[in-house]
């Protein structure tokens, strides 16, 4: 195998020749993809994915529902009941080739486009895919992460754009309030260039070329890592690295 990604009680890996493989417990969902149910399977169970769709090269993995990516972009997807792998979106779908999909429980799904592109459907009671609105002249994501209550995206610029609830300051902007377009987090300090970012249910940390961290959102549990006392934040604040010393984080 090359690749891994697990999900609430099974788990799903492809090989080397592009082929994938699922075992663990799958539901009334059937995201096993084998064209069952209510199953259990102690043993990795290969994938028999329809006519057209190519040798897999990434899959994403959910509750009730799974994705894979194929060599040439295509998108295909299963289970959220229907128990068979499904072809969902052609390359023509998006005008682009998908370079990465992600799906945030049983909200929806949002894949990203090689043109820089984020589409999203499952939310808002649409199952056509529908394009997020532009980040501006010039301004396409890399990285984006999200989780059915609001989304982060990278910019090629090095710049943070999220979206959709803010109530616990994490669009990143200085304010508490949601959004329904993209808008830029505060900046993370001069010449500091964002190369990812990462969404929990209430929390947003990106890392910066440099290899330090920062968050903005919610606190809880002192998610922030910022040493700030449960307090929320709606700017990125750097988490403390006092055990670190010279090591930066790489992912």
């Amino acid at each position: 195998f090359v690749s891994v990604s697990a999900g609430l009680a099974n788990t799903c890996a492809v090989t080397r020749s592009g082929k994938a493989y699922c075992w663990g417990y799958h539901s009334q969902y059937g995201q096993i993809g084998d064209g069952t149910v209510y199953s259990v399977y102690e043993q990795p169970k290969q994938i028999d994915l329809i006519s057209g769709f190519n040798n897999i090269t990434q899959m994403r993995n959910s509750w009730g529902l799974k994705c894979a990516i194929d060599d040439i972009g295509n998108l295909g997807c299963w289970g959220d009941l229907r128990i068979n792998p499904i072809y969902v979106h052609q390359t023509s779908t998006f005008g682009g080739a998908v370079v990465d999909v992600n799906i945030f429980g049983v909200f929806g799904t949002c894949a990203l486009i090689d043109d820089g592109s984020i589409w999203c459907w499952g939310v808002s009671s649409t199952e056509i895919p529908e394009k997020v609105s532009q980040f501006g002249t010039n301004r396409v994501a890399v990285a984006f992460d999200d989780n059915g209550f609001f989304a982060c995206a990278v910019e090629q610029t090095g710049h943070v754009s999220c979206w959709g609830n803010g109530e616990s300051g994490t669009i990143g902007d200085g304010n508490w309030e949601n959004r329904d377009e993209p808008t830029r987090t505060q900046s993370f300090g001069p010449s500091l260039r964002a190369i990812d970012v990462k969404i929990s249910l209430r929390t947003a940390c990106a890392l910066v070329d440099t290899g330090q961290v920062y968050c903005w959102g919610s606190d809880h549990d002192g998610s922030l890592g910022d040493g700030g006392g449960n307090a929320a934040r709606n700017t990125p604040s750097l988490i403390s690295t006092p055990l670190w010393g010279n090591r930066n984080a790489t992912s």
